[in-house]
């Protein structure tokens, strides 16, 4: 839509104020607010539907566009990748990362056993059971005869 909230709220106290001019002399004060406020919410729509009309009837304006040399950094994106040939083997291979030399890796036997140790291992956590200790048959009967005991 063409403008924004202000050209409706000034649109809509110019109707208000003209209503209120108009109504003053002849209506009671009660009776011209109340005229005053219908007035202003009745333009502030009137001014809604002539932005909306203005949208489809006002030419677009052309966004300008600043050249190369003009362009602050940041402003522009590239989304064009280098087709190099390292990138085409990277994509028909699979992206693998580079092997260490014999210099960079001085103990390869460790990390073979690190790798065969970092694989995936399922967890195994104790089972956990309830324990209740076992009662015997005299200390049920002791706690049966407590409870019907009658104090």
């Amino acid at each position: 839509m063409v403008g924004n909230w202000r050209i409706n709220a000034w649109l809509a106290a110019g109707g208000a104020l003209l209503t209120l001019l108009l109504n003053a002399g002849r209506n009671p004060w009660p009776v011209a607010g109340m005229r005053l406020l219908a007035a202003a919410a009745a333009f502030w729509l009137l001014a809604y539907a002539l932005r909306f009309l203005l949208t489809f009837t006002l030419p677009e304006r052309p966004l300008e566009q600043p050249s190369d040399e003009e362009a602050a950094p940041g402003s522009t994106l590239d989304l064009q990748a280098d087709g190099g040939e390292n990138l085409e083997a990277l994509i028909r291979e699979g992206w693998k990362p580079p092997a260490l030399s014999a210099e960079d890796n001085p103990q390869p036997e460790t990390a073979r056993t690190a790798a065969a140790s970092s694989a995936f291992q399922p967890l195994s956590p104790p089972q956990l059971r309830a324990s209740r200790p076992e009662l015997q048959e005299q200390d049920l009967v002791q706690a049966v005869r407590h409870l019907n005991r009658e104090e």
